[in-house]
């Protein structure tokens, strides 16, 4: 999965506990360097290419069904403009004028982020949407699809974009943001599997 992204998770069993959490698969490019099992992390760029230009809203809405769609306001594509690939709008201050920084300050390292071509992305947040590395708009639904780890067969429903945390109209860029990983959880749920599978053979042959 092409994001860093720090999540906790218990697996709680009886007794003696036997549950092991699944090794690393990949590692900066250093560690894999080091160790040379690993293999580096996929990026950003690598995640999103091949998708081409995504579909710009008009007064009729989206034709495409499969969230590759740039819902950007224009005040955005301006604020932007000025972060360099990687970096965040704040990070600009003294050097952009005031109207296009407006309220931020140097703790604001996640609003107006420019996301990488050439490294994993920051967490996928509900309420931040992250930019695209070198175009003047935010990641698509699908691209946050691609960097999370989605199937492109996989097909998103309700709002593009909204304000509501609310789960009835959850918007497309939160339902990806506060899900987990298929990829990662594809990984936990075989070892939790393979658990089971060994304590129901471990009781057959005890009984």
């Amino acid at each position: 999965v092409p994001q860093k992204r720090f999540r906790l998770f218990v697996v709680a069993t009886l007794g003696e506990n036997g549950f092991k959490f699944p090794n690393s698969t990949h590692a900066i490019k250093q560690e894999w360097t080091l160790f040379g099992k690993l293999k580096p992390y996929t990026t950003v760029g690598k995640a999103i290419e091949g998708l081409g230009k995504p579909e710009i809203k008009t007064k009729n809405g989206y034709k495409r069904t499969d969230s590759h769609v740039d819902p950007t306001p224009n005040g955005d594509r301006f604020r932007i403009n000025g972060v360099p690939e990687g970096s965040y709008l704040a990070a600009q201050a003294g050097l952009l004028p005031p109207n296009q920084i407006k309220g931020l300050t140097k703790k604001d390292t996640t609003k107006f982020l420019r996301t990488s071509r050439y490294a994993p992305s920051n967490t996928l947040r509900g309420g931040e949407i992250f930019f695209h590395p070198f175009e003047n708009r935010y990641l698509t639904p699908r691209e946050y699809l691609r960097v999370h780890g989605y199937p492109d067969d996989f097909i998103l429903k309700g709002p593009i974009r909204g304000r509501s945390g609310r789960v009835k109209n959850l918007d497309q860029y939160r339902q990806v943001a506060n899900s987990v990983p298929p990829p990662l959880a594809r990984l936990i749920a075989n070892e939790i599997r393979g658990y089971l599978c060994q304590k129901s053979l471990s009781f057959s042959v005890t009984n």
